[in-house]
């Protein structure tokens, strides 16, 4: 397994690997070694501009945290803004997924297949691109995962955490 980039206890960037690219085909491999196991496989996909989570009540745009969730996310078609934040790294970073590269904080930063990674208790929010976008995301359950509270929605102020 190849990391691209990694922050402890926030988010891993790792490589897919190579395997084939033919003329209008690429073909990856997963790094498996990369999950401990697989709980679910979340198969996504958006219409143009979504918001995930959507807007609730005031809060426009509210955020995700899976207290027993890791994600794993790989972006198969279109694009997805994804920001992260959590109160121990004190500022949300903000990438730009695609199939084919990965943007932080608006520069590039790996050209090439890529997984979006981020532990249990990351705040997390996505936007789709303009054409929509459709993904995959490995998740990874631990003990207390309950499908009636992994979804839970959060208006979070990023200043005070």
């Amino acid at each position: 397994m190849q990391i691209i980039e990694e922050v402890a206890n926030f988010y891993r960037i790792i490589k897919l690997k190579p395997f084939r690219k033919t003329q209008g085909v690429v073909f990856d491999l997963f790094p498996i070694d990369a999950l401990s196991k697989i709980s679910s496989i979340d198969r996504v996909i958006h219409q143009d501009n979504a918001i995930s989570p959507s807007s609730v009540g005031s809060v426009e745009r509210p955020w995700y945290m899976h207290p027993f969730q890791a994600d794993n996310l790989i972006v198969l078609h279109g694009k997805r803004h994804v920001e992260l934040f959590t109160k121990e790294h004190g500022k949300v970073e903000s990438f730009t997924v695609y199939p084919d590269k990965i943007y932080k904080n608006g520069e590039l930063l790996f050209e090439g297949g890529n997984v979006l990674v981020w532990p249990c208790n990351v705040f997390h929010r996505i936007q789709s691109g303009e054409e929509g976008s459709a993904s995959l995301n490995f998740a990874i359950h631990s003990d207390g995962y309950d499908i009636r509270t992994n979804f839970n929605i959060y208006d979070l102020n990023t200043e005070t955490g």
